[in-house]
């Protein structure tokens, strides 16, 4: 999620991270420009999270957990639907990371 944040904040255009927890990118028109925030991003945080190579049926009972991790943590989290997790402004990276959502995890 850092990572996909970081790259929004240099003007392209990333989601937040996808059930298998990769980083999911349209391609840019300027790809100059999408390289160099690539790079400031990596350089700023690290790289982003490599696919786990889970089955979409474990990378769904994973989303789940997490949702259910953050409700236990007091924020408001509904079950994904599609797959995805909408996870609320505001929640700090330690309780992202603490659920297994961090940029780190």
């Amino acid at each position: 999620m850092k990572f996909a944040k970081c790259m929004r904040e240099h003007g392209q255009n990333v989601a937040d991270l996808a059930p298998d927890r990769s980083v999911s990118m349209e391609m840019p028109d300027d790809a100059a420009a999408f390289e160099a925030a690539s790079a400031s991003c990596i350089e700023e945080i690290g790289a982003p999270p490599a696919q786990t190579g889970k089955s979409k049926e474990n990378a769904s009972e994973d989303i789940l957990k997490a949702a259910q991790c953050l409700r236990d943590a007091g924020y408001d989290v509904a079950d994904p639907t599609g797959g995805a997790l909408g996870i609320p402004t505001g929640v700090p990276e330690e309780a992202l990371e603490e659920c297994d959502l961090g940029a780190g995890s």
